[in-house]
């Protein structure tokens, strides 16, 4: 892991509101976005780019983990952290490993430091290349992407594993989502493409804010690289269908090239956590969590605020002591529909309720088990979910992704 540091002390705890304002400032002049969560600040600068800013009392700490985003980010931090010490005034101390902060040596930073790291990756994916949903720099806190033979999972799309036999530089190139130093057409286009991977939702972007934010932005990306580079190619297709749907003037045309796959992660089955337990469902769908009853509710995606409900889902995890061959109570009566898989025992019924269908699964492994209501419109809904059920894993749950 590359991670930038800035430590320092505040005169007192009263400073702090100040430094948030001093924060905010800085975040506009670098024209990135910026939160204030009370004793945690952040700059998202670009996508895998964030700054955070904690404060304990009067102590202050600063970090950005630079190694995902690339040397780019790592270049940007550092200035950014120039204006921290001179607005603030205060005698911060920061700690760089790869000494850029001190050097400026891009070049250094680069081949020195970054591919070194780029390098240990390639590594690992091509001696474990048998290995299945292989994720590299993924955090599981939202969702884990279908996987697919031959590829890895990466920020910037699937990667071939063929892909991490190139040189250094050359792999760096499609890796890094800011490869050079300053914010250029590639840039831009990265930034781009990494949120059409993980965060577009497509055909159902004007679902929520969340959706739309993140369609805003994907649009906004392109049409800065078309200003810095109007012949590097860009997917002028996704760029039109996003402003179609978010009712944006189309300013850019032009001919998408030929990919080899469907671009976005979203757009296929992905997997959400539930415990240990990992259930497959639609990409696009709208999911929430409702931490008071530690449930997990996934409800059919929509392309506006008034549309019909379809289906919705709640999935919960608990402890289950009577072992893998015992079910609750309400299986016993009711005509059951096995499920079959190679480490686990699970069982469903679905029933007509009123004017909706509704779905009851449990799924048992060791101690645990899994405990899914489904409910539809239509029966043929459930049925479908039930296949997504039956792909569920158990897995124990890991930190994250490789990516030190």
């Amino acid at each position: 892991m590359i991670e930038m540091l800035m430590e320092g002390e505040l005169q007192s705890v009263k400073e702090q509101d100040s430094f948030r304002e001093m924060w905010k400032q800085i975040a506009q002049k670098h024209k990135v976005k910026w939160e204030d969560f009370h004793m945690l600040l952040t700059m998202e600068v670009c996508p895998e780019g964030v700054i955070e800013c904690s404060f304990e009392d009067k102590f202050v700490s600063i970090a950005a983990q630079t190694n995902v985003a690339g040397p780019g980010f790592h270049a940007c931090v550092a200035s950014i952290y120039d204006d921290i010490l001179l607005d603030s005034g205060l005698s911060f101390q920061v700690n760089d490993p790869t000494g850029y902060y001190e050097k400026r040596d891009f070049e250094e930073l680069k081949y020195r430091y970054f591919y070194p790291w780029l390098r240990t990756i390639a590594d690992y994916v091509l001696e474990h290349k048998q290995q299945a949903n292989m994720c590299l720099c993924w955090s599981f806190d939202d969702y884990e992407p279908l996987g697919k033979d031959g590829y890895v999972v990466t920020p910037l799309g699937y990667m071939a594993i063929e892909e991490f036999e190139k040189e250094d530089s050359e792999l760096a190139q499609s890796f890094f989502i800011w490869h050079n130093q300053k914010r250029d057409a590639h840039f831009y286009r990265n930034c781009a493409y990494a949120l059409l991977w993980k965060e577009c939702f497509f055909d159902y972007s004007a679902m929520n804010a969340y959706s739309a934010s993140y369609a805003h932005k994907i649009i906004d990306y392109l049409e800065a690289a078309y200003d810095k580079d109007n012949l590097l190619t860009l997917p002028y297709d996704l760029y039109s269908q996003l402003c179609q749907v978010m009712g944006r003037e189309e300013l850019l045309h032009g001919q998408a090239a030929p990919r080899k796959m469907m671009i976005g992660y979203r757009q296929e089955l992905v997997f959400y956590s539930v415990g240990n337990f990992k259930i497959a469902c639609m990409g696009v769908a709208e999911k929430s969590y409702d931490s008071v009853m530690d449930t997990l509710n996934i409800m059919a995606p929509y392309k506006q605020e008034d549309a019909p409900w379809s289906w919705l889902i709640k999935a919960s995890a608990m402890p289950h002591e009577q072992g893998e061959s015992s079910y609750f109570p309400c299986f016993e009566n009711a005509q059951t529909i096995p499920l079959t898989f190679t480490d686990m025992q699970g069982k469903a019924y679905i029933q007509k309720e009123d004017d909706y269908y509704r779905m009851d699964v449990q799924i048992n492994k060791e101690k645990e088990c899994l405990y899914v209501e489904a409910i539809a419109c239509e029966e043929a809904m459930l049925q479908e979910i039930l296949q997504w059920l039956s792909l569920s894993i158990y897995q124990k749950k890991a930190e994250e992704s490789l990516k030190h």
